[in-house]
């Protein structure tokens, strides 16, 4: 204030100079008279008050606190009603009271503020319930035993006292309420006209608006005590006011109204004078200090700080205060940013609480304040449950100490580290949990909150985990392999104890360790790459090596694979290893067993194949000639001995054809077709077939099928044919009287296969008992007499058998000696088509055709098998050329022109196969001539060779020349 100019204050020692010159003169004259008069008022007005007020007592108070002693006798037995609310004891007892003490409305609460009994006696039904809620005032209650305010209620003014119910031993009334009860009763007309009759005045109630007093009315002076009437809050809302007569100071009317008026009048033009002053001096600069507030501008303070006065200076401050205003704005709405921030992140904590899977617990003195969802679920019990109880009654019995301990640690500041406990639900299983706690701040007290994670299925999978490991480790340990496990970088991570054994060092020992640590480096690189070659792959590796300085023997069998995760990704090796010196040793002597039996077997065949050829090429002179001789119509007498000769030769080739079949089969190189073929017709031929022979036995030759076997069948109809017809041969062979009998059946059908049953019987001289057993044996007969009779090799039935079992079938022999056989078979077939023809109404396929103008060139070596050759073909018309070997038989073609070329296989200078390639490779018209092999070989790699150097067909010598005549023909006419 040093530095600024005093206008201001002048002016105001200016206003108060010339306030106090008026009314000092104004005192002066009024002094003396405003003296006794205010003496004498002072002295009446006092003890009017006084009575007034004890008759406001007497009448307001007195009925309550009459009321409150009369209850007060009762304390006991109305702690008792608040416990067990009686309505039969309180009309007995309180609305008796009410009544007597003129109230209207009666409450009992319970310390919890809860209604238990109330009386409405003005029979409205808004005052049937407390009037204020108990809560509002609840506060006042607890530092108070008493109350007392008004209620402005539709009725009127409701006056409302209430007091705590205490037992009459209770030291505090307010600590230990065990109950309220309110008293109220209605301020209306009756109550007024009440009022005003017991203290002698007349009673004026106001309302919702101030009372400053009353004034003179006609002749009277009155004089007015007023009491202020205040609700629950404390707050004023109207007046009760007292209103007496006063005669006495009436003599001094004349003089306090003309001293009025003069104070009025010094008054108001005081008032003129202070409010133009004040206008320009204070209002105006106040006018604008508000509107600056008001506007939040302060740019209208800029001229006022200008002035060096107390508004200056205000202005100033004012203006700083704006910009700190501004400032402290921006920090507010910062922090209200932060508050609702940090408001959402305690809710989504609380929901997260609320939600973790985990146990969270939060405890305080030993019991349970808050448990989550999870808590609940977990343990099978409700939060009413948990809450409340003791923290150890949910751990078992080992572990309630552990928990003690921790929690003293932790509550006297100490660091725990996580610890495992077992907790017990509520139908008594136990759950592996893993402790985590911190101390916090919970109404004013610490507390501990807990978050126990549930382990029980770790430890159920540790344990299975170890279980497994032994189990596995016992497996691998046990294993005669040696076996390990890798990583991606070839440390190794498991290995057996044969493993580890070999190197001289425990399991645990090589973990960690490469090959490099272990082997020498030439292997380790060769393990290596073995090892990036299987994760590169993302195969497996399988390989067999001769490592002697690895393994206890020679040679090493190893067996590598990749391991994956759950993405495909390949993070390791396991491998096993295994010694196979022995079976590798034995492998190599099976090897060279197989190369001698080979050997042994390729010789046999070559030697079967050269005998075979040398055999049939006669055979096939001899075969030829006598065919040749009986068609040119000898004479009767050697007629017999041509048919002798005949017969001996198909004897020796029959002979010559089991022995190879047989080869072949022990080969295992014997073929089977599947066609559809004509069953009924197959059957019906083989019995035409030994019919004319058994007939010149006097035997006949029956067949039966069964209705539900098919017409028509799919397989292997020739081998069929020949297990028929050596059955049926040998029964023929083998029966001098009777006959023999062939009998198909249904054995077994289903949609897509069947299985026959063929029985060959019949009545010849049989076999006994003791040969039963060993009669498909091959080069085994009946009896060494049956040999020299009948003749044969004993192979026949060998290859029969063979020949079904190949098939999935089976064979078996029932027979008695000297009463005959039985042989029975079963094959498995498919059914064929319903369209396969019966051949009774084809041509015969012993009808020979013309080869008229068809040149022929037959290339044979052997003389005699030329002539016998030439001589047919040209009996038929054909026109034959002749070549000796290969070499002349490719010059004729390359110069002739032929329609088909007969060829033999063993020739001199060049044989059949080189030939034929030859051919092959001549110029366009010349190689697709049709080339038939003549072979005195029945072996099927002859046949393939025949085929793979480009022949189209082959003929076994001696051929059929009813066979050769129809393949000329088939060619030729393609």
């Amino acid at each position: 204030m040093k530095n600024v100019a005093p206008n201001i204050k002048y002016r105001i020692f200016f206003i108060l100079g010339i306030m106090l010159v008026l009314f000092i003169g104004g005192y002066f004259i009024m002094k003396k008279i405003e003296a006794e008069r205010h003496q004498w008022l002072y002295e009446e007005q006092k003890i009017k008050y006084f009575d007034v007020q004890e008759k406001i007592l007497s009448i307001k108070g007195a009925p309550f606190k009459n009321l409150v002693e009369k209850i007060y006798t009762l304390w006991g037995d109305m702690i008792h009603f608040i416990n067990e609310p009686d309505s039969a004891f309180a009309y007995d007892n309180f609305d008796i009271l009410v009544t007597r003490y003129d109230y209207d409305v009666f409450y009992i609460f319970d310390e919890d503020f809860t209604l238990l009994y109330s009386r409405n006696a003005l029979l409205d039904g808004a005052l049937d319930s407390f009037p204020i809620s108990v809560q509002q005032i609840r506060r006042k209650m607890s530092s108070t035993f008493n109350i007392h305010f008004f209620y402005q209620s539709s009725r009127g003014l409701l006056e409302i006292r209430g007091a705590t119910i205490n037992h009459p031993s209770d030291d505090s009334r307010v600590d230990k309420a065990r109950g309220y009860f309110f008293a109220g009763r209605l301020w209306d007309e009756r109550f007024i006209r009440t009022l005003e009759d017991a203290s002698n005045s007349e009673v004026i109630l106001h309302q919702n608006y101030e009372l400053t007093g009353r004034d003179m009315q006609g002749d009277m002076y009155l004089i007015s005590v007023v009491k202020a009437v205040y609700d629950w809050k404390g707050d004023e809302i109207g007046q009760i006011e007292f209103v007496y007569e006063e005669p006495l100071i009436k003599k001094f009317n004349y003089f306090a109204n003309n001293l009025f008026l003069l104070y009025l009048v010094l008054a108001i033009l005081l008032f003129f004078i202070v409010a133009v002053m004040i206008n320009w001096w204070l209002y105006h600069p106040l006018k604008i200090l508000s509107d600056t507030l008001i506007s939040n501008d302060h740019r209208p303070l800029d001229r006022m700080t200008e002035k060096n006065d107390e508004f200056g200076r205000l202005a100033m401050l004012i203006k700083n205060f704006f910009n700190q205003k501004s400032k402290l704005e921006k920090e507010i709405l910062q922090r209200e940013m932060t508050e609702e921030t940090l408001k959402k992140s305690e809710e989504r904590f609380r929901a997260l609480i609320r939600h973790l899977p985990d146990y969270v617990v939060l405890h305080q003195d030993g019991r349970i304040i808050y448990v989550n969802d999870s808590t609940c679920k977990k343990l099978k019990r409700s939060k009413e449950a948990l809450i409340g109880s003791n923290t150890l009654d949910h751990v078992v019995d080992v572990d309630r100490d552990k928990v003690v301990e921790s929690l003293e640690k932790r509550l006297s500041g100490q660091e725990v580290k996580d610890y495992e406990i077992k907790l017990l639900d509520a139908q008594g299983v136990k759950h592996d949990v893993i402790v985590r706690s911190s101390v916090i701040s919970f109404g004013e007290k610490p507390a501990v909150l807990t978050v126990l994670v549930d382990i029980t299925e770790r430890k159920r999978f540790e344990r299975e985990i170890i279980r497994s490991r032994a189990r596995l480790n016992a497996i691998l340990d046990n294993l005669p392999y040696k076996a390990w496990l890798k990583d991606v970088k070839g440390e190794y991570i498991a290995v057996n104890r044969p493993f580890s054994r070999y190197f001289g060092m425990e399991p645990e020992e090589i973990i960690g360790l490469t090959d490099y640590d272990i082997c020498p480096n030439d292997v380790a690189r060769s393990f290596e790459k073995q090892d990036q070659r299987v994760v590169e792959t993302r195969n497996q590796l399988f390989y067999e090596d001769k490592q002697p300085d690895l393994t206890e023997g020679e040679w090493y069998e190893t067996f590598k694979s990749p391991i994956f995760d759950d993405d495909g990704n390949v993070i390791g090796i396991t491998g096993i290893a295994r010694d196979i010196t022995e079976l590798k040793t034995k492998q190599f002597e099976l090897i060279r067993a197989k190369e001698d039996a080979d050997a042994a077997n390729l010789a046999k065949q070559q030697f079967l194949s050269t005998m075979s050829h040398e055999m049939r090429t006669p055979l096939n002179a001899i075969i030829g000639i006598t065919n040749l001789l009986i068609e040119e119509d000898p004479n009767p007498e050697q007629i017999d001995n041509l048919k002798t000769l005949n017969f001996s030769a198909d004897h020796l080739l029959s002979l010559i054809s089991d022995i190879l079949d047989f080869s072949k089969i022990e080969a295992g190189k014997i073929d089977f077709e599947t066609s559809d073929f004509n069953l009924h017709e197959l059957v019906n031929s083989i019995q035409k077939t030994f019919s004319i022979k058994a007939a010149e036995k006097g035997l006949k030759v029956e067949v039966a099928l069964d209705r539900d076997v098919p017409v028509s069948l799919n397989g292997d109809y020739v081998r069929l044919n020949q297990i028929i017809t050596n059955l049926v041969g040998n029964s023929v062979k083998f029966t001098e009287e009777g006959g023999i009998y062939i009998h198909v059946s249904m054995k077994k059908k289903t949609r897509d296969a069947l299985t026959l049953q063929f029985k060959v019987e019949d009545t010849g001289i049989g076999i006994s008992a003791d040969k039963l057993q060993d009669i498909f044996d091959p080069f085994v007969q009946a009896g060494r007499s049956y040999t020299m009779n009948m003749g044969g090799t004993g192979l026949g039935l060998a290859i029969t058998k063979k020949l079904v079992e190949l098939q999935d079938g089976k064979i078996s022999v029932e027979s008695k000696e000297g009463k005959g056989s039985v042989f029975t078979f079963c094959l498995p077939y498919k059914p064929g088509k319903s369209d396969v023809g019966d051949k009774k109404d084809k041509p015969s396929e012993k009808a020979l055709g013309s080869l008229r103008n068809i040149r022929i060139l037959l290339v044979e070596d052997n003389i005699i098998n030329q002539v016998i050759a030439s001589k047919y073909l040209m009996k038929w018309g054909g026109i034959v050329d002749e070549a000796e070997n290969g070499l002349v038989a490719v010059e004729k073609v390359k110069k002739s022109t032929y329609d088909v070329v007969l060829m033999d296989l063993q020739m001199p200078e060049m044989d059949g196969y080189d030939a034929a390639a030859e051919i092959r490779k001549l110029d366009s018209g010349k190689n697709s001539i049709p080339i038939i092999a003549l072979t005195a070989s029945a072996l099927l790699e002859v046949k393939q060779k025949v085929m793979d150097v480009g022949m189209n067909d082959y003929i076994t010598k001696p051929f059929d020349p009813v066979e050769l005549n129809h393949k000329i023909l088939k060619y030729v006419n393609e």
